[in-house]
Protein backbone atom coordinates (compact mmCIF):
# COMPACT_ATOMS: atom_id res chain seq x y z
CA UNK A 1 0.00 0.00 0.00
CA UNK A 2 1.15 3.34 -0.94
CA UNK A 3 1.49 5.55 2.09
CA UNK A 4 0.48 8.56 0.35
CA UNK A 5 -2.48 7.27 -1.44
CA UNK A 6 -4.06 9.25 -4.26
CA UNK A 7 -6.92 7.18 -4.29
CA UNK A 8 -8.35 4.20 -2.11
CA UNK A 9 -6.53 0.95 -2.72
CA UNK A 10 -3.54 2.81 -4.44
CA UNK A 11 -0.74 0.35 -4.02
CA UNK A 12 2.85 -0.27 -5.39
CA UNK A 13 4.76 -2.63 -6.70
CA UNK A 14 8.31 -2.84 -5.49
CA UNK A 15 11.48 -5.55 -6.90
CA UNK A 16 13.33 -6.79 -3.83
CA UNK A 17 16.71 -5.83 -5.34
CA UNK A 18 17.83 -2.96 -5.47
CA UNK A 19 17.12 -1.40 -8.93
CA UNK A 20 17.34 2.28 -9.24
CA UNK A 21 14.86 2.60 -12.37
CA UNK A 22 13.67 1.19 -15.43
CA UNK A 23 16.90 1.91 -17.21
CA UNK A 24 18.68 -0.60 -14.57
CA UNK A 25 15.77 -2.83 -14.75
CA UNK A 26 17.32 -6.38 -16.10
CA UNK A 27 15.71 -8.95 -18.61
CA UNK A 28 14.75 -10.96 -16.26
CA UNK A 29 12.80 -9.25 -14.04
CA UNK A 30 10.91 -7.08 -16.61
CA UNK A 31 8.06 -9.97 -17.20
CA UNK A 32 8.22 -10.39 -13.47
CA UNK A 33 7.37 -7.02 -12.30
CA UNK A 34 4.40 -6.42 -14.67
CA UNK A 35 2.93 -9.75 -14.00
CA UNK A 36 3.10 -8.93 -10.39
CA UNK A 37 1.02 -5.30 -11.34
CA UNK A 38 -1.05 -7.72 -13.21
CA UNK A 39 -1.61 -9.69 -10.73
CA UNK A 40 -2.13 -6.52 -8.11
CA UNK A 41 -4.61 -4.98 -10.49
CA UNK A 42 -6.51 -7.79 -10.63
CA UNK A 43 -6.98 -8.17 -7.16
CA UNK A 44 -7.65 -4.51 -6.52
CA UNK A 45 -10.15 -4.57 -9.50
CA UNK A 46 -11.93 -7.76 -7.83
CA UNK A 47 -12.08 -6.29 -3.96
CA UNK A 48 -12.77 -2.76 -4.37
CA UNK A 49 -14.57 -1.92 -8.21
CA UNK A 50 -12.85 0.79 -9.31
CA UNK A 51 -14.27 2.08 -13.15
CA UNK A 52 -10.15 1.58 -14.16
CA UNK A 53 -6.71 1.40 -13.26
CA UNK A 54 -3.58 2.95 -13.63
CA UNK A 55 0.22 1.85 -13.71
CA UNK A 56 2.23 4.73 -13.10
CA UNK A 57 6.22 4.23 -12.86
CA UNK A 58 8.53 7.45 -12.65
CA UNK A 59 12.18 7.53 -14.10
CA UNK A 60 15.03 10.11 -12.47
CA UNK A 61 14.53 13.76 -10.66
CA UNK A 62 12.91 15.65 -13.50
CA UNK A 63 10.00 13.11 -14.35
CA UNK A 64 9.23 13.21 -9.96
CA UNK A 65 10.57 10.08 -9.33
CA UNK A 66 11.36 10.59 -5.30
CA UNK A 67 12.17 7.35 -3.95
CA UNK A 68 15.59 5.49 -6.23
CA UNK A 69 14.31 2.16 -6.15
CA UNK A 70 11.87 1.21 -8.85
CA UNK A 71 8.66 0.73 -8.03
CA UNK A 72 5.52 0.79 -9.83
CA UNK A 73 2.64 2.44 -8.44
CA UNK A 74 -1.16 0.65 -9.11
CA UNK A 75 -3.80 3.63 -8.75
CA UNK A 76 -7.45 2.46 -8.95
CA UNK A 77 -9.88 5.26 -10.37
CA UNK A 78 -13.06 6.23 -9.26
CA UNK A 79 -14.14 8.77 -11.80
CA UNK A 80 -13.91 12.12 -10.70
CA UNK A 81 -11.38 11.58 -8.04
CA UNK A 82 -8.76 13.70 -6.99
CA UNK A 83 -5.87 12.36 -9.22
CA UNK A 84 -5.25 14.42 -12.30
CA UNK A 85 -3.36 13.95 -15.34
CA UNK A 86 -0.44 16.63 -15.29
CA UNK A 87 -0.89 17.65 -18.65
CA UNK A 88 -3.40 18.84 -20.88
CA UNK A 89 -3.59 16.66 -24.40
CA UNK A 90 -3.02 18.44 -27.46
CA UNK A 91 -2.29 17.96 -31.37
CA UNK A 92 1.49 18.06 -31.73
CA UNK A 93 3.16 19.74 -35.04
CA UNK A 94 3.51 16.73 -37.62
CA UNK A 95 6.75 17.90 -38.41
CA UNK A 96 7.88 18.43 -34.90
CA UNK A 97 6.25 14.54 -34.33
CA UNK A 98 8.12 12.49 -37.51
CA UNK A 99 11.70 14.42 -36.81
CA UNK A 100 11.75 13.11 -33.26
CA UNK A 101 10.27 9.70 -34.46
CA UNK A 102 13.18 9.97 -36.84
CA UNK A 103 15.74 10.43 -34.05
CA UNK A 104 14.26 7.54 -31.83
CA UNK A 105 14.76 4.83 -34.51
CA UNK A 106 18.29 5.91 -35.49
CA UNK A 107 16.75 7.17 -39.04
CA UNK A 108 18.28 10.86 -38.19
CA UNK A 109 20.97 12.07 -36.29
CA UNK A 110 19.30 13.85 -32.71
CA UNK A 111 19.84 16.63 -30.22
CA UNK A 112 18.08 18.15 -27.77
CA UNK A 113 14.58 18.93 -28.14
CA UNK A 114 13.76 22.49 -29.51
CA UNK A 115 13.09 25.18 -27.49
CA UNK A 116 9.86 25.66 -28.56
CA UNK A 117 8.51 21.87 -28.12
CA UNK A 118 9.89 22.19 -24.41
CA UNK A 119 8.20 26.06 -24.22
CA UNK A 120 4.75 24.75 -25.53
CA UNK A 121 5.11 21.97 -23.01
CA UNK A 122 5.84 24.11 -20.28
CA UNK A 123 2.94 27.18 -20.78
CA UNK A 124 0.43 23.77 -20.76
CA UNK A 125 1.48 22.31 -17.55
CA UNK A 126 1.25 26.00 -15.59
CA UNK A 127 -2.06 26.53 -17.44
CA UNK A 128 -2.86 23.07 -16.19
CA UNK A 129 -1.39 23.74 -12.56
CA UNK A 130 -3.09 27.27 -12.62
CA UNK A 131 -6.54 25.65 -12.70
CA UNK A 132 -5.47 22.68 -10.17
CA UNK A 133 -4.81 25.74 -7.24
CA UNK A 134 -6.24 28.47 -8.66
CA UNK A 135 -2.83 30.91 -9.00
CA UNK A 136 -1.41 31.98 -11.65
CA UNK A 137 1.58 29.86 -12.48
CA UNK A 138 4.07 31.55 -15.05
CA UNK A 139 6.46 28.66 -16.94
CA UNK A 140 10.10 28.95 -15.62
CA UNK A 141 9.39 30.34 -12.25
Amino acid sequence: MDILPMTPGHCLVIPKTHIQDIFELPDELTGKIMRACRDVAKLITAKLEPLGINLVNNNGAHADQTQFHLHVHIIPRYGRDRLLHPWERSYGNPQEIKKVAEVIRGDRDGGPISASAISTTRVMFAAVESAMTGTVVRPGS
